[in-house]
């Protein structure tokens, strides 16, 4: 596609834990990173409609329970062995640096993302 680069670094963390955050930002139709992965103009284009990705996505997006767990079970199984929207070559880890009077931060990284400075205390 002529919009598209053949490696690039995106800086990106999710609103919130939730398996939809991880797949339709990437995998959606028009998604953000322009992964062309689900919106191609006729069927032949779409992997994601090859692999029955497309109504699994819809399933997730719209329901609840086990008919979405289930869903995102099967799009995780498909992008494990199937054809990915995007691979993540490069993943980072969580950083703070804090004057070594400062505790509580190790209970603050986690997946979450979110900054607790009330899990801070200094001595």
């Amino acid at each position: 596609m002529k919009d598209t680069y053949p490696i690039y670094q995106l800086g990106w963390f999710p609103d919130f834990v939730d398996a939809d955050n991880y797949l339709l930002p990437f995998m959606g139709n028009n998604n953000f990173v322009g992964a062309h992965y689900c919106d191609g103009t006729k069927p032949a284009d779409r992997p994601c409609d090859k692999e029955g990705v497309l109504p699994l996505l819809t399933t997730e997006e719209t329901q609840s329970g086990d008919a979405r767990i289930q869903a995102i079970q099967n799009i995780q199984k498909i992008q494990a062995t199937g054809v990915l929207p995007l691979l993540p070559l490069l993943q980072g880890t969580q950083v703070a640096v804090t004057q070594p009077n400062i505790s509580g931060v190790q209970d603050t990284l986690d997946p979450t993302y979110q900054f607790r400075f009330w899990l801070f205390s200094k001595s």
